[in-house]
């Protein structure tokens, strides 16, 4: 993984010095997720394991920048997960109704590109399980019935898009 960052990012990479145990990532991500919807089952909950140790192996949100400068592309660190996904979940009980928050596979948000574009990951072990999906000007809930994966894997996404 480390390899496949340093090819990417170079320079930016920084790798992260205190890694933290995949448990405490997904009950974290989990609390993050009840924090605004108390009521949704997390039950089908997990995170690749690829991903978590991608999330161990950097600190600090890795981009991919246009000639002037601003960020092109954003993989985002474990924090910046944590952080994103508190907004999106608290937006999807301020925008929608509770059923179909309720309803929806479970997805948290893994980067970005441009200014429009937000990559989710399905954690849903009965929905897409670890496919990274493009959230185009939209919002998670709706990913099932608009858009299909464009990634089979968080490490799929880094080497054929950033």
């Amino acid at each position: 993984m480390e390899d496949l960052l340093l090819k990417k990012f170079g320079n930016a990479f920084k790798k992260r010095q205190k890694p933290f145990l995949k448990e405490t990532m997904e009950n974290e991500i989990k609390q993050a997720i009840l924090k605004h919807i108390p009521t949704k089952d997390l039950s089908a909950f997990r995170l690749p394991d690829e991903y978590s140790e991608l999330l161990n192996t950097f600190e600090g949100n890795l981009s991919r920048n246009l000639s002037d400068g601003t960020w092109w592309k954003l993989l985002c660190d474990y924090e910046g997960v944590l952080s994103d996904l508190d907004y999106e979940y608290k937006n999807a009980m301020e925008c929608e109704s509770l059923a179909v928050v309720l309803s929806t596979p479970i997805f948290i948000p893994v980067g970005a590109w441009s200014d429009k574009h937000t990559y989710f990951l399905s954690c849903d072990q009965h929905y897409e399980f670890g496919k990274v999906f493009d959230c185009y000007d939209d919002f998670f809930w709706n990913l099932p019935n608009t858009e299909g994966p464009v990634a089979d894997s968080i490490v799929d996404l880094l080497e054929n898009e950033f």
